[in-house]
Parts: C-alpha cells; structure tokens; sequence
C-alpha cells in the first residue's frame, strides 16, 4: 500500500514539473513573438528615414546641377564704342570702361566674354546719318543749363516727342544730356551733330531689350559724368544686361565719362 502511494505522487511530481516546463517554454515563446512585433515600427521607420534622406540627396544634386546651367553668373551687356573714343593705345583717356559678370550661386564669378566689347570706325552709313542734320536748325535739352552757350546759337528747342513710348529717337543738331531722369524710355537712341554730355548719372538696369546709344560727329564731355547697365539679380542669371553704343567721330572738353555693365547675379528666390 505504502508503495503504490509512493508510485502515485512521484507520477504527479513528474506531470506537475512537465505542466510548469511547458508554460515556461509557451511564455517564452510570446515574449519573443511581442519583441519580434515590438520591433516592425522601429525597423519601418529607419526604412523610411532612409529613403526620404536617398529622395532628399538625389533632389540636392538635381538642384545643384540646374543652378549650375542656370545661375553661373550673368555676363553684361554689350558695349560698342568707335570713333574717336579708341586710339591705337586704347580707349582715350577721358574714357573708363569697366565689365563685371555677375556671382554664381557658388559666390564665384565666370570668365568675362572677349566678345562683349567691340570698337572700329565709324561706319560710313552712320556718317551719312548724322551729315544729315547739319541743316537742322533744332537742339534737344534734357536737364542742362543752357545759359551762355554757343553751340546753341541760331537754333530753337524741339521737344521729344513721346517720353511714355518703350522706343524714344533723340535727333537734333544738338543734344544735351545733363539729367538721367529725362531718359525713361526702354530705348533711348540719339542722333546729332553735336552730342554734349555733363554731369550724368544715367544707369539702366534690364535685359537686352533695353539700350542706350548716342550716335555723333563731336561729342563734348563736361564735368564727370557716368553710363552704367545692369543686369538684373535673380535665380537664374542666364539673360545679359542693357547695350551700350556710342558713336563719335570727335571727342572733346575736359570733363570723365564713366561706362560700366555688370551681369546678374544670383539671388535666391
């Protein structure tokens, strides 16, 4: 009796310990299975953080590689100067020129283009043009003093005829230059015999369309006078700035005339 007893409760020691090793290894189990779940966000994320930084780089570089077709800095605009204003050591002496590109968006700056300026004779058909005049009888003033001059004498005053027009022809036998708010127009083209220039402080800023040009048998310069063209800053600085043309067969007085053009640079929208 005392043996089957014995037999008996080693039986149940022997279920009970297997029962507890099961639940154990079951508990174990779903730990596991809750980390293995637990951890799917944390990888999902990384996953995602991963590939907006690969998206975000490969933007970068295609951004930078159009910024470099697009805004490498602009180059000025043309200048065109002939006649008297060039001698066989360069450009007289009463005459500066300055030619600047403008700034990339790396902030450097592009080699200048050899091409931007050019100088000769005056062509014959310019001669022509400006021959004609010498029968005028008229003089444009835009903003000088006119007290005591002779080149005035024996002529009247002409008006222009229309400062609101994107295109303005100056033509007299003489004009005088003197205040830069007189040249509004896009386009500000002037024919004369006598062209007489003191104390301007004209400056465009625009694209090619706009221009400027002074195209005459004797220009006289006075006081220190400057003619400036900029291109306009933007994101994209691939459109030159204004033109720049001036003509003169002689060139006289004591006075400075200044010329400068500068591309665009780059600015950041």
């Amino acid at each position: 009796m005392k043996q089957t007893i014995r037999l008996t409760l080693a039986l149940l020691a022997i279920l009970t310990f297997a029962h507890c090793k099961s639940n154990d290894d079951t508990r174990k189990k779903i730990d596991e299975t809750n980390r293995t779940i637990d951890q799917i966000p944390i990888d999902t994320k990384k996953t995602s953080d991963d590939a907006i930084k690969s998206v975000d780089e490969t933007m970068k570089k295609i951004t930078e590689s159009t910024l470099d077709l697009t805004a490498q800095g602009g180059q000025p605009g043309f200048v065109f100067l002939f006649g008297d204003l060039i001698n066989d050591q360069g450009l007289d002496p009463r005459i500066t020129l300055q030619l600047s590109p403008g700034t990339s968006w790396k902030g450097t700056k592009p080699k200048l283009d050899p091409r931007l300026v050019s100088g000769t004779i005056v062509a014959k058909s310019i001669v022509e043009e400006i021959e004609k005049l010498q029968s005028d009888k008229t003089y444009i003033n835009l903003g000088c003093d006119t007290t005591g001059r002779a080149e005035l004498s024996g002529l009247q005053e002409a008006k222009i005829d229309s400062q609101t027009s994107p295109i303005v022809l100056i033509k007299a036998k003489v004009v005088l230059l003197c205040d830069e708010n007189k040249l509004s127009a896009e386009k500000n083209l002037i024919t004369a015999e006598t062209v007489i220039i003191s104390g301007l402080k004209y400056e465009m800023v625009g694209t090619a369309e706009k221009e400027f040009s002074i195209k005459t048998k004797h220009l006289i310069l006075e006081n220190v006078s400057s003619i400036a063209a900029k291109a306009p800053d933007a994101s994209t600085t691939i459109l030159m700035g204004p033109s720049l043309t001036i003509m003169a067969a002689q060139l006289s007085g004591n006075g400075k005339l200044e010329i400068s053009s500068e591309g665009s640079s780059y600015k950041k929208e």
